[in-house]
């Protein structure tokens, strides 16, 4: 299962104290349980010795990395794209190709993907969707241009609609920030987000992979805790989602629209509270994912604050039973009949106790 992250770290940059692209930087990232890292700072273009370094830190310590080179947006056949990537692309997992477009780029993003998979069948060529409260203009026009007006009137079941019938990309990637205002108050639309990825996700036959929230980026978001992280990820899985990503890993840099804090590693290169916290987290999706990747959704019933989904592995019947509050507990009485996955192994039988954001993984038994 991807655990991805986003962003990996950066080399020296005029507001970091230090140059970060280091082996023992991406030891840090490996023993944090992802297992692929985002670039954002170091392009092809400009700093081709930091990408190369990056994508060799990430062979060496087993992990993937997707480089991020803008030019080739402006490619126009496969041979012009090759000459541009293939100075790293044979060694790196794929390419970010475009975060939060607009319905109005899907057009030149397919043509892109065509000649990208021609040239590298087996690479990830990344494009990552807008949440579904992005307004219209900025899901005409993509995130940045927001202040232009849109030329056609889109929705979010338009913008999803139209970018699985334009890209015939295997997946759907996106990000929702659930976590606004104080301590426990989370988006209202965050489950109808999940609950349309998953139905149009499963009607395509896509993999739907989603963004998980680990620091600030404005005044009115909070910086999650560990609850808040393990409750996003599992309310995700929930929901059929079959790859997280963090954001972000490291700290990025401040601009005139966004003040970022918190994350996974600071801007001093340390680690932050989280990063014990989504260590443990990538142990319990490692040890679960291997049967939610391939599994199959039967049924997702959602009542308050429980979700129970009925799945189908190779044959046999599960149940992902999730507590989906911020702030009670729940328990799950399990019968003898059925196996319980989880960190810590329950006797079947047990009055199993699940704190906020908990969830187990339950295999029934026929019998």
């Amino acid at each position: 299962m991807l655990i991805g992250a986003w962003i990996a770290p950066p080399h020296q940059l005029e507001n970091f104290k230090s140059n970060f692209n280091t082996l023992e930087q991406y030891r840090l990232i490996k023993e944090a349980g992802i297992n692929t890292i985002y670039g954002l700072y170091e392009t092809p273009e400009k700093e081709p010795v930091e990408v190369l370094k990056a994508i060799s830190y990430a062979k060496e310590v087993g992990i993937s990395y997707l480089v991020r080179d803008p030019r080739i947006e402006h490619t126009t056949s496969s041979e012009q794209l090759n000459l541009q990537t293939n100075s790293y692309l044979k060694e790196a997992a794929g390419i970010l190709v475009y975060d939060e477009p607009g319905i109005e780029q899907y057009k030149r993003l397919n043509t892109l993907y065509n000649n990208f998979k021609t040239l590298y069948p087996d690479k990830l060529f990344y494009v990552n969707l807008m949440p579904l409260h992005a307004n219209q203009n900025q899901l005409y026009w993509g995130a940045w241009r927001g202040a232009e007006e849109a030329l056609e009137e889109v929705d979010a079941l338009r913008y999803y609609k139209d970018y699985i019938k334009a890209l015939k990309l295997p997946y759907l990637s996106y990000d929702f920030y659930p976590f606004e205002g104080e301590f426990p108050s989370i988006r209202s639309d965050y489950f109808e987000q999940l609950k349309l990825i998953y139905e149009l996700t499963k009607e395509a036959s896509l993999i739907p992979i989603c963004f998980i929230q680990t620091c600030s980026f404005n005044t009115h978001v909070r910086i999650p805790n560990k609850t808040e992280v393990l409750w996003q990820v599992n309310t995700s899985l929930a929901y059929g989602t079959k790859g997280i990503q963090y954001f972000t890993y490291f700290l990025p840099e401040n601009n005139h629209l966004e003040q970022f804090k918190g994350a996974i590693i600071n801007h001093e290169g340390k680690r932050t509270p989280l990063y014990e916290a989504v260590k443990d987290i990538n142990q319990w999706v490692n040890q679960i994912g291997r049967y939610l990747i391939d599994a199959e959704v039967i049924e997702i019933n959602h009542t308050e604050d429980v979700i129970i989904t009925t799945l189908n592995h190779k044959g046999e019947t599960y149940l992902f039973y999730c507590n989906a509050s911020l702030v009670k507990r729940m328990t799950y009485q399990s019968n003898i009949n059925e196996s319980i996955i989880s960190q810590n192994q329950a006797t079947p039988g047990a009055l199993i106790t699940l704190e906020p954001g908990e969830a187990i993984l339950i295999k029934r038994s026929e019998t």
